[in-house]
């Protein structure tokens, strides 16, 4: 697990970039319904995609992570926008689901944060304090 976040902190965001081209091609590419036997209800691929895309950001924390999330959810918004002038349809749903993956990536890398604290200390209570994803730290 260390190994694994040791790898997110140094190439998140090469990572995070790969996984957002291969999202905004998927989601504006009209020829074709991307995987079309994985996961056949499209909002769970929505949901995934962009947990996917924000959960490298929500564990690495950079300065102004939280601006990083809201900038994901406007990308995903702007996309619904555009859709529908390369033959796809606008589903203010996806937008949800897309909303929804990022909030679960937050939720997950914090869960993951206060386990990996909770070891480290020998610490038996998760300890409790309040983030702020917009102050920079």
């Amino acid at each position: 697990m260390r190994y694994l976040v040791s790898l997110n902190q140094r190439y998140w965001p090469v990572l995070v970039l790969v996984l957002l081209v291969l999202v905004t091609a998927g989601s504006l590419d009209p020829g074709h319904e991307p995987l079309p036997g994985f996961l056949p209800w499209d909002k769970a691929r929505h949901f995934l995609a962009y947990a996917a895309v924000a959960f490298p950001i929500a564990l690495a924390r950079p300065r102004r992570w939280g601006w990083m999330m809201l900038g994901l959810l406007g990308w995903g918004l702007a996309i619904e926008f555009i859709q529908p002038a390369v033959g796809r349809d606008q589903d203010m749903r996806d937008f949800l689901a897309n909303s929804s993956g990022v909030l679960l990536a937050v939720l997950l890398s914090e869960t993951l944060r206060r386990l990996a604290l909770a070891f480290r200390r020998g610490v038996q209570s998760l300890p409790l304090r309040r983030i702020s994803p917009f102050d920079g730290s």
